[in-house]
Formats: structure tokens, sequence, C-alpha cells
């Protein structure tokens, strides 16, 4: 009897925990605004304080401020033309700004929000990340779906000390923990490259599916997320950075632009541009657990430090949708 007993409560436990798992992550998204920008937003980021968002505006050349706790605008800083990506350096009030339509990336002092400085890249810069001390910016040089390389900026000097040549059409970088490794989406030859960032030379390159866009690097930094701008056939696909190869195809919507990781690692959420939402894939298992509608041609996305809310940039919609996972 007591054994019976001892089954028939496991059994039930743990039809309540994974009831509860699916009530968090299936069912628990909300959309509480939309939030009006000034054109064509694409990158965001969050400041080091949490507080605000800032926003980099493509049409517009501006980066917006956002502050989340009152859901609206509320200063409009000139950066310049093509503001597309937006990325706060590693213990600091500052934020760098790829400026795809005139080749510089800006530097903005997010205390008195305005530009202090302005660095000159390659043609039209797309993306960039940090290292993790904030000593240096890897930016991708995307061109006219033509450049081949990313450059490198020291941000002491704020000055270009480096290029490295990768593939065709570069469109995000990522680098791992201790960023001995960056890795490329090559949009338009279909691979991501990977850099050894001490010898700055491309080790070896990897094939994927079409079109990679956005990736997102798990927590192990054992695997790579890549979603994929095929608007014929949404996919997103996994990468074994061990054996160098494509191990998993994970159907999304169409027209993957971002993907990026929750902060606790568990999920990568797809913005699929060409079907106005977003797919949610479980690291562990790969699959799709939730799909919620955001605005007209979401691009990027970004998460607050606890993970409870995501903000999705909508380039057509002009807008910031902030989704709530509190149930």
């Amino acid at each position: 009897m007591n054994t019976l007993l001892k089954t028939l409560a496991l059994s039930l436990l743990s039809v309540l925990l994974a009831s509860a798992h699916s009530l968090v992550v299936v069912h628990g998204q909300t959309l509480v605004t939309n939030i009006p920008v000034d054109g064509g937003p694409v990158g965001s980021a969050l400041t080091p304080d949490g507080t605000q968002l800032y926003v980099a505006n493509d049409d517009t050349g501006t980066v917006n401020v956002i502050d989340l706790a009152a859901r609206r605008v509320i200063d409009s800083i000139p950066a310049d033309a093509g503001s597309v990506w937006v990325r706060f350096r590693p213990d600091s009030s500052e934020a760098y700004v790829a400026n795809w339509g005139t080749n510089t990336v800006s530097v903005i002092d997010s205390i008195t929000r305005s530009v202090i400085d302005t660095i000159t890249v390659g043609d039209g810069p797309h993306n960039l990340t940090f290292t993790p001390d904030g000593a240096q910016a890897y930016v991708v040089i995307f061109g006219n779906y033509d450049g081949n390389s990313v450059d490198i900026i020291d941000t002491a000097s704020r000055k270009r000390v480096g290029s490295i040549k990768v593939g065709l059409g570069p469109h995000e970088v990522v680098l791992n923990a201790d960023a001995s490794r960056a890795y490329v989406a090559n949009l338009m030859d279909n691979s991501v490259s990977v850099v050894d960032t001490a010898s700055r030379e491309v080790i070896d390159t990897i094939v994927t599916d079409d079109l990679p866009c956005g990736l997102a690097l798990t927590r192990d930094g054992a695997e790579l997320f890549v979603s994929h701008l095929n608007y014929d056939r949404g996919v997103a696909s996994v990468i074994d950075l061990q054996r160098a190869e494509v191990v998993a195809t994970i159907a999304v919507g169409l027209g993957g632009h971002s993907v990026m990781m929750t902060p606790d690692g568990l999920q990568a959420h797809v913005t699929n541009d060409g079907s106005n939402s977003v797919s949610v894939i479980d690291v562990a298992s790969t699959d799709v657990v939730l799909t919620y509608a955001a605005g007209e041609g979401p691009h990027g996305i970004s998460f607050s430090f606890d993970g409870t809310e995501a903000y999705v940039s909508n380039i057509i919609g002009n807008s910031i949708s902030v989704i709530s996972f509190v149930k």
C-alpha cells in the first residue's frame, strides 16, 4: 500500500511540475503595449541599470530612449544615417551604435544622452558586440550585401585597430565567454565563420541552411543557435561547435531575423519578420514551445534582466512591442 501511494504521489508531482512549467513557458505571455518610435527600429539594448531601452532607428538615424516604467520615448538622440544596432560597453555608460548609412559607429554617453565620438569603420557596419572586458568592439561590415569583414575597435582610443576577412555579407557576430572565438553569420554565402581572435584569422567555416542572419550562443558555449532570413521556408538551426556542423533544424516563422537567448539560457527567441511573430525554442529539447504575435516586421529583440519582459523591434510598424511573461 505504501509503495502504491508513493508511486501515485510521484506521478502526480511529475504532472504538476510539467503543468507548472508549461504554464510559465507556453501560456504566460501577454502583449503589454506597443510603444511608437521614430522609424525603422532594428537593434535595442538596456541601460546598465535596466530602467531604459535604447533603440536604433534605421529610417531616421536616431536612437530613441524609452523609459520602461512609463512605457514611452523620453528622448531621441541623433546618431547617423542608417542606425541599425546598439550595444552598451560592459561596465560603462557608453552605447555604441552601428550606422550602416555612413560607415561609422557613434559613441553615446547615456548620462548626457549625447554623441561623444564617431568612429570610422568599413563599408556598411550592421552589428557589433564587445569583449567581456569592454576593451574591444567587433563590428560586422555588411556593405551592400557584399561586405566580407569584421572590424575591431579599441574602445580606449576609439579607433579601428584591425580587420578580419570572413564570408560574404556578414550580418551578426557573437563572442564566446572568454572572447577566444568569434562566430560570424555570413548571410550571402550560407555559412558561419569561426574566428580565432588571438591570430585574427578564420580557422573554420561551417556550412548552414540558407541565409544565416542572427546568432546566439548557449550558456555553456557548446552550441550556436542560428536564425535564417528565409521568406519561403521558416527555419532556425543549431550548430554543435565541437563537431562544427548543424545538428538540428527547427521549423519557425518566415524570415527569421534575430535570435536571442533568455537571461536564464533556457530558451531562444527568434523574430520572424515574414510572419509578424516570435518563435520560442526550448534549448534543451530544441522544440518550439510557443509562438507569440509581435508588430509588423519584427527584427530585434531584447529582454529585461530578470527575463520577465521581452522588447521586440518592429521595423515596419515603427514600434517596440512589450511582451510580459508574468502570469
